[in-house]
């Protein structure tokens, strides 16, 4: 049983006949749902329905069979709109299930190599055919997570950040076989007559790098690791490297970081030392950077600039004060790719200048080709010694070189009677006049200023 309230329109003859009846509207007759001119009992359908001539009456009677019909047609019209649209509509399923990946987890060794724990690292990831690396900076320099597909992966990791490196900037960063570092150019210096118009590089920061490649198996997802006590050892393509499975089902691996910047080591012979106020110099033929992913050093050239304070005098035990070294020890990316072997390089490659000034104030410039001079510590020699059994031609043609070794070495370059002509000769000068500042301060004699009496 339902009461609701509706309009109805009334022929003006039934409102005529019983007024009493539009008077008390709780009277009113009993009505059926309907429509304008379809309800009201007594209903002349032929009479006219003003819109004045309507009245408000409760529904106290159930529907009529006429109203369940209409009601059935509605719902079934309801019922096939939907499953139109239902069946026309991309349905996507609640959820979306994502395959397992496996669980990853790289230790890092700083100090065996490198020698340092530095306070951030930037670790990246390439996967074959990928545009672009996974990257992520960390401040955990121990070890990083990261939850990869089945695949083929190279891994690069270097300390700091792209953006915290003052003296080097990088280039090709999406690429692993291209992303190099390269040397910016000293702001902060004044050039004299001896090096007017040359461009230095900056000194190199310290920087670590791992250059790794690993493989992940279907077996390695972590859906299906049941926790395995022993360690597995995967193939490489170049090797074995170790996955060690932990408790938790992650695969763990330890690389190593490798220090990347060379330690560039000068010895200049000098005779009459003690006739030099300061030394400075330059050197040209050093590389310009090196590339993360090959060890390789680039082949664009720079020079290097010795500056005057760094210099430090080194005396043998069978040389006399006046007669000895300067040693000049700084950071450098090395020499260019392609000419890492003495054999491969020419007298003009590498030329070291020196500018001295003497006591007096007079300059001296010495100039020296150093191309086949300088060398990696004892690169030639372990190369010699890995090809015994080859001709010198052999050796001069291998210029695909054992890249770690270069990791390990120090360039060396040394000045002396043994390998230059004429050493740096110092003639005797008069010691240099007292230098002055400009501001001379005098002193008069103190006047007379009589007595002056203090209260107390």
């Amino acid at each position: 049983m339902r009461v609701d309230s509706y309009i109805v329109q009334t022929p003006q003859s039934l409102r005529d006949s019983s007024p009493s009846l539009w008077e008390q509207p709780e009277k009113a007759l009993p009505l059926i749902e309907g429509e304008y001119g379809k309800a009201g009992r007594g209903y002349d359908k032929q009479a006219p329905r003003p819109l004045s001539h309507c009245v408000t009456a409760p529904l106290t009677y159930g529907s009529s069979r006429r109203l369940n019909r209409s009601s059935f047609t509605a719902w079934l019209c309801l019922v096939v709109v939907l499953l139109f649209v239902a069946s026309s509509c991309d349905r996507r399923p609640l959820e979306v299930m994502e395959p397992t990946k496996a669980q990853i987890r790289i230790d890092v060794d700083w100090l065996t190599y490198f020698g340092a724990r530095p306070h951030g690292m930037t670790v990246m990831v390439w996967g074959d055919g990928w545009e672009r690396p996974y990257t992520t900076l960390t401040n955990d320099v121990e070890s990083v997570k990261v939850a990869l597909d089945p695949g083929h992966y190279r891994l690069l990791i270097f300390n700091k950040s792209f953006d915290e490196y003052g003296s080097m900037k990088f280039a090709d960063t999406d690429s692993y076989e291209l992303i190099s570092a390269r040397g910016k150019d000293i702001t902060q210096y004044v050039h004299g007559d001896w090096d007017k118009d040359i461009t230095y590089m900056a000194d190199p920061e310290d920087i670590g790098v791992v250059v790794d490649e690993f493989t992940i198996t279907d077996d390695m997802l972590l859906e299906q690791v049941n926790f395995y006590p022993y360690e597995e050892w995967i193939e490489r393509h170049y090797g074995t490297t170790r996955w060690v499975i932990e408790p938790d089902g992650t695969y763990s691996m330890q690389v190593e970081a490798r220090p990347q910047i060379t330690k560039l080591n000068v010895w200049v012979q000098i005779k009459g030392r003690n006739n030099m106020r300061s030394m400075t110099g330059n050197i040209s033929g050093m590389a310009d950077g090196f590339y993360l992913s090959q060890v390789w050093r680039t082949t664009d050239e720079r020079y290097m600039l010795f500056e005057t304070d760094k210099w430090s005098p080194f005396v043998e035990d069978d040389q006399d004060d006046n007669t000895g070294y300067m040693f000049y020890t700084m950071p450098v990316f090395g020499l260019p790719h392609g000419k890492e072997y003495l054999s491969q390089r020419t007298e003009d490659n590498n030329v070291l200048k020196l500018h001295i000034v003497l006591r007096d104030g007079s300059a001296l410039d010495f100039t020296y080709d150093v191309g086949k001079i300088i060398r990696y510590r004892g690169l030639d020699e372990q190369v010699a010694t890995r090809l015994m059994n080859t001709t010198r031609a052999d050796i001069d043609a291998n210029i695909d070189i054992d890249t770690t070794i270069l990791l390990d070495l120090q360039l060396d370059l040394v000045i002396n009677v043994d390998t230059v002509d004429d050493i740096p000769d110092l003639p005797d000068v008069d010691l240099e006049p007292p230098s002055s500042s400009g501001f001379d301060a005098q002193v008069d004699p103190w006047d007379d200023g009589g007595t002056v009496d203090v209260g107390l």
